[in-house]
């Protein structure tokens, strides 16, 4: 009963969390929950602290005789209302205990436990949204019953059961809302309580009924005294007296774990001061409840003294002060499984955050690595079938759209190495970028071979015709931890052109690509080779455990060649992709219009193939020819060509060729607009909107438009030259200066009004 409202309000918090979350496929590794005291969840779960265990034992005190105790807890924890129900019909349902009821004829018991069974379907049904009651529909005139039949046993002053009665009556009280019932029964009858282990759970539900009528005070130190923190955060908006209260009171109170795990769990979604919700903390309050934390680690009257130390750690990282986290934690150990794993991550995390990027840490980090890959395994196989189904079957995004949660340690990988100022990011700072790649890529990938994702398989096998997904053709763009707009391969809709939908949204809308598409080409080449020939064993094994296609890295290396015009050399790269690997992508579909001709000139479908790779060789060619022609004026054809080439690449007609991103927008420059000489205007409609291909944008631009200065300054053949002008639009300078060459007779011929023509 004490956390039915915190459940409550937790939920909504995820629910909150995942609508800032969206829209779009990516959960940031930032996003990922790395402080926990216990599985993920389990914080929304009231504690058991024995109570199962204790209610057994006085059930078997109760019934004497020689009942097994595993009988007991089934039949009562186990059996639902119609079990019970049959079992008052002399069904004993195969179970020991109830066949022992029966055979003593203990019709109170059984009532008892019939009345209790149908308290907790009742319960439930109320709890559903779908839930309709009415005052006096069926649901209410049974409840009334249940009270009546409670409050008769408890005034016939029998002795058997009475705590258990009285119980329950508060139960269907508080549940029906009738608080100042409830709380005139208890005050009735309260000395049947007197050394009952139900006391505790049958205070709390007083103390909520006495919060609803507005005695709140009396509330609180019920709440107190029972040690229940959680109820008393909603109570109590100082969080830091929670503890202090509680500590006081019960300084082993079996809710601090959920107390503290609600507070990390704040701490690690809520910003400072977040008005979302009333369960921010500021700062102030953090670090009064890290001093707090600090204590309680060293207090001799506390048992779980590891669970404080840890809590306090968390604490001084979220606040920025790793150094003095770390002590608390460096050789601390629980006898909790999973509060050890909690801690080597936060210990792993924090050396992460402080030392020195440099041979030994590399050293000291393929231990720690290896270890949570274990780790990541042993909880993978560990997993119900329910839970391996859904991680396995995700759409790709290394998460799924409802939890926002995979495994812990595969969480805890992502946060370590992808997070703001992650090891991706201190490596990088190193100069160590190869190594901060092979790193990026074993934490978004490793988790999708540990749970052989079909559906990434599918794609990335290439499996033609699988319309597993169908997206919107008004779809809004992925946005990343930097807000920058994502509209990366397979981010791009081609729904609209009728096609079967292959969305690999892994492979280009993941944070390794983001990370790796703002690299340069040579970073990328560089990570490559050490894929094709590791140095050492950490470049082995962290290739085992990425994902090292041939075709899908030789691809981006060759296209960020074509972004740098390093053209020769982007062929070399492109050459080594398979065909039926570009074509899958989904920016194939984009590739329409032929990028060296001045025009719009659309491709036949069977001319697109080798689409990048005919563009680099072609490219490349031009390259040469501008240097190696004896002729001036081929000298100038190659120029012009290389600078249609640059504009038709870095713009709406052929951007797949140097970025994945589908964006470009509309650019108009007065500056620019008009020239005196129009032979050093260089036409830009458009410009690349992609993150991050567009800073390439502007050298590209300022490349084509001085080659195609110098071109027309090269060439010497007048003929030559009109038709270079022709090609480019520019009519009104050639039939201002060449209008007696056959081209500009031409022009002359087929279109009177000629000046018309300039663009």
């Amino acid at each position: 009963m004490r956390l039915k409202i915190f459940i409550t309000v937790s939920f909504l918090l995820l629910t909150m969390r995942a609508v800032a979350c969206g829209p779009g496929p990516l959960v940031t590794p930032d996003d990922c929950d790395i402080y926990r005291l216990m599985p993920y969840y389990a914080e929304l779960k009231e504690p058991d602290y024995g109570r199962r265990d204790a209610n057994c034992q006085a059930w078997l005190k109760t019934v004497g005789g020689k009942v097994p105790v595993a009988a007991i807890r089934s039949a009562i924890y186990d059996l639902n209302l119609r079990d019970w129900l049959r079992v008052q019909q002399g069904d004993d349902r195969g179970n020991a205990f109830c066949r022992h009821l029966l055979a003593v004829g203990d019709s109170d018991a059984i009532r008892l436990l019939v009345w209790s069974k149908y308290y907790e379907q009742w319960s439930e049904e109320m709890r559903s949204p779908w839930y309709y009651g009415c005052g006096m529909d069926d649901c209410s005139f049974d409840i009334d019953s249940v009270i009546s039949a409670s409050t008769h046993h408890l005034e016939t002053k029998k002795q058997k059961y009475v705590d258990r009665y009285l119980l329950l009556a508060m139960k269907c009280l508080y549940r029906s809302g009738r608080n100042d019932e409830c709380v005139a029964l208890w005050n009735k009858y309260r000395n049947v309580m007197r050394n009952s282990h139900l006391r505790e759970q049958t205070e709390g539900y007083l103390a909520a009924c006495l919060n609803r009528i507005g005695r709140k005070r009396e509330a609180i130190d019920i709440y107190s005294r029972l040690g229940d923190a959680t109820s008393l955060f909603l109570l109590v908006d100082d969080r830091v007296e929670v503890f202090e209260r509680v500590l006081r009171n019960k300084p082993n109170s079996p809710f601090f774990p959920i107390a503290l795990q609600r507070v990390l769990f704040v701490v690690e979604n809520y910003v400072t001061s977040n008005e979302m919700t009333r369960f921010a903390l500021d700062s102030l309050q953090l670090r009064r409840l890290a001093a707090i934390a600090v204590r309680a680690g060293s207090d001799n009257r506390i048992a779980d003294k590891a669970m404080w130390r840890y809590a306090a750690a968390c604490l001084y990282d979220h606040l920025g002060e790793p150094r003095r986290a770390l002590p608390l934690v460096e050789k601390l150990s629980s006898g909790d499984d999973f509060l050890n794993t909690s801690i080597h991550v936060l210990r792993m995390r924090l050396h992460a955050e402080t030392d020195p990027i440099d041979d030994a840490f590399e050293r000291r980090l393929m231990s720690e690595l290896r270890w949570l890959d274990a780790r990541m395994q042993h909880e993978w196989a560990a997993a119900d079938s329910a839970t391996r189904f859904r991680l396995s079957h995700i759409d790709g995004f290394g998460y799924n759209y409802e939890v926002f949660r995979t495994i812990y340690a595969n969480d805890a990988l992502r946060r370590i190495v992808l997070a703001s100022d992650g090891l991706y990011d201190r490596f990088r700072r190193a100069g160590r970028t190869t190594r901060a790649l092979q790193l990026a890529n074993m934490a978004d990938n490793r988790f999708l071979q540990v749970s052989a994702n079909p559906i990434v398989a599918v794609f990335r096998m290439g499996a033609d015709g699988q319309k597993l997904y169908h997206a919107s053709v008004d779809s809004v763009p992925t946005y990343n931890y930097d807000w920058f707009p994502i509209m990366l391969t397979d981010s791009v809709d081609n729904g609209c052109y009728g096609q079967e939908e292959r969305f690999n949204a892994h492979d280009y809308s993941n944070v390794l690509f983001i990370y790796a598409d703002r690299l340069g080409a040579d970073a990328l080449a560089a990570y490559f080779q050490r894929v094709e020939k590791p140095v050492d064993d950490m470049d082995r094994w962290l290739n085992e455990r990425s994902y090292t296609d041939a075709d899908y890295w030789c691809d981006i290396v060759g296209t960020h060649m074509l972004r740098e015009m390093r053209f020769d050399e982007a062929y070399d790269w492109l050459r080594r992709v398979d065909e039926k690997y570009v074509d899958r992508l989904n920016t194939s579909v984009w590739m329409l219009y032929d990028p060296m001709e001045y025009d719009e000139v659309a491709l036949a479908p069977a001319d697109r193939a080798g689409y990048k790779l005919r563009f680099a060789m072609v490219m490349g060619h031009q390259e040469a020819y501008m240097t190696e022609k004896p002729d001036p004026n081929d000298r100038a054809d190659a120029m012009l060509q290389l600078s249609i080439g640059l504009r038709n690449a870095f713009s709406y007609r052929a951007w797949p060729l140097v970025s994945y991103g589908g964006g470009y927008f509309y650019v108009w420059d007065e500056d620019l607009a008009y020239y005196d000489h129009p032979l050093h205007y260089y036409y830009r409609p458009y410009m690349l909107a992609d993150v991050a291909a567009a800073p390439y944008a502007e050298p590209a631009e300022h490349r084509a438009s001085e080659l195609r200065k110098k071109a027309f300054a090269t060439y010497t053949d007048p003929e030559r030259k009109a038709r270079a002008l022709r090609r480019v639009y520019e009519y009104t300078y050639l039939m201002q200066h060449y209008a007696d060459t056959p081209t500009g007779q031409d022009i002359a011929r087929r279109c009177d009004r000629w000046k018309d023509y300039r663009r």
